[in-house]
């Protein structure tokens, strides 16, 4: 099942792609500055590709139904194709800012956090996205984005107060650009699905009847579905993937070196003060929030830090 999934994600793809080749070519004068991916044409006919794949994997559901058992074949497709939607439409969205309870950043801004945001978003040339903060002794930050809505920037009050101006703004670059990096059909439609599986798995673990006994919670259903939706996350978020947003948000910061002395210093504060996340969202994070020993080999995301930082500067430890 995976790796049909992955065949039919990249041949769309690959089908998006040749569509807007010519398109981008008249705009490659005004992005030749950076490689960076051009998103001001992609993002709407990004969520539009989204869409029309949820509509034809409900038609092909149906049309097998009725293949394989006609009039109760459809039945069945149809139950099967509502339910596909239901998931998506109840369980689609990231719930990281609900789970941290994190406040937009309206008004009063102590950071320079939009100033920047605004500066670097010029840059790139992308929609500046919203920006939230959230109370948490863990130094951090995320990004988390659906096709057919804005994206956002989360970063914990640890970060904010840890890190001066200039760190905040190598920090504010590199989840820019992790966003920019996003904006592909096969991410979003993957994480609409990883979103979906772990949404519905944790929903059916607080109804397990040992959990009304036991203040210790057990999560059998997510225990079962977290290869499936790992296999997912994989597809699209690959060290070399990591890699690739480090290096392209290098090229729009003066000096890579505070970005890997922002990673290193990250990297500690996670290893001595984990955060507790919502299940399979640690992709979304600067580095793992999650202590690396404590995961599962297939839970761990990100490429070991000493890699990431030979990469950037060419030496490790900072």
């Amino acid at each position: 099942m995976p790796l049909i999934l992955a065949a039919c994600l990249h041949s769309w793809e690959m089908y998006l792609n040749m569509g807007l080749a010519r398109t981008k070519k008249l705009f490659s004068t005004h992005s030749s500055r950076l490689n960076v991916r051009w998103i001001g044409l992609q993002k709407p006919g990004l969520w539009v590709s989204v869409w029309l794949f949820i509509l034809s994997s409900s038609l092909v559901l149906l049309w097998s139904g009725y293949t394989l058992g006609e009039r109760e074949g459809l039945f069945l497709g149809l139950i099967a194709s509502v339910f596909l939607n239901l998931l998506v439409f109840i369980f689609g969205k990231s719930n990281l800012i609900q789970f941290f309870s994190a406040e937009q950043v309206r008004g009063q801004d102590p950071w320079g956090l939009q100033d920047s945001l605004v500066n670097l978003s010029e840059t790139i040339g992308m929609n500046v996205p919203t920006v939230y903060v959230f109370e948490h002794n863990s130094a951090n930050g995320f990004t988390i984005g659906i096709p057919w809505k804005p994206s956002a920037i989360g970063l914990s009050t640890a970060l904010l107060n840890k890190l001066n101006q200039q760190e905040r703004h190598a920090v504010l670059g590199y989840l820019l650009i992790q966003i920019n990096q996003s904006e592909t059909f096969l991410y979003g439609v993957t994480t609409i699905l990883v979103n979906a599986l772990s949404g519905m798995a944790a929903s059916i673990d607080r109804f397990w009847p040992v959990n009304f006994f036991f203040d210790k919670k057990q999560r059998p259903f997510l225990f079962l579905l977290s290869p499936l939706i790992w296999v997912l996350i994989k597809m699209v978020r690959t060290s070399k993937s990591y890699l690739k947003i480090d290096a392209l948000a290098c090229e729009i910061l003066e000096d890579r070196k505070i970005l890997a002395e922002v990673f290193w210093r990250l990297q500690g504060l996670a290893e001595t003060c984990p955060m507790a996340i919502p299940p399979c969202s640690s992709h979304h994070f600067i580095v793992n929030p999650e202590s690396q020993k404590r995961s599962f080999f297939y839970e761990k995301t990100h490429p070991p830090m000493k890699h990431r930082l030979e990469k950037l500067v060419g030496y490790y430890p900072i």
